[in-house]
């Protein structure tokens, strides 16, 4: 997949900022220190990688783009497990060509606090470029995770709302 230059940059960008902040988490303030070798990302479990999803939409006739090729990662971190008090999280950051055929980049967290086997249900939150109303939109999706030990899809569900057609999205991740 050849990835436009600004979408490049853009994901080049995300990635250094990921890095500058667990160069940070290092010198977290002691009175929310974590006791792990590299806080940031876990060292009990292996990240994920996105490779991009699929999109079903509500509205037929508006020419949205279903397929949505990108790449992302999905990682545990107890750096912010122990910042939020919440168990069952992910760190998410990436890039795809969204529905509107824009490029957009996002980061933000996933939270998982039902299980049933390789059923996960919870939230997604993100905040991602690339749509028309705004720079950067603060977005809050419910979120159905089916994975395996290498393998995975998460589902999420896009509600109805103004200017915005209700969707089904899925992605594709791998683990190795």
């Amino acid at each position: 997949m050849m990835l436009k230059p600004k979408f490049s940059a853009l994901f080049a960008f995300l990635i250094f900022t990921i890095n500058s902040v667990a160069a940070q988490a290092v010198n977290t303030p002691a009175a929310i220190e974590i006791k792990h070798e590299n806080a940031f990302f876990s060292t009990q479990e292996s990240p994920w990688l996105v490779l991009g999803g699929l999109a079903y939409h509500s509205c037929r006739t508006c020419k949205f783009r279903e397929s949505n090729p990108g790449l992302a990662l999905q990682w545990t971190s107890p750096w912010f497990d122990q910042l939020t008090g919440l168990q069952n999280t992910r760190l998410t950051a990436g890039g795809y060509i969204n529905s509107n055929n824009r490029d957009s980049v996002y980061a933000g967290a996933q939270w998982m606090p039902y299980s049933y086997g390789p059923i996960k249900l919870g939230l997604q939150a993100v905040l991602i470029t690339g749509y028309k109303e705004a720079i950067i939109t603060p977005v809050l999706l419910p979120l159905v995770s089916l994975e395996t030990q290498h393998a995975g899809v998460d589902v999420y569900a896009v509600p109805k709302m103004a200017k915005v057609s209700a969707a089904v999205f899925a992605t594709f991740k791998v683990r190795f």
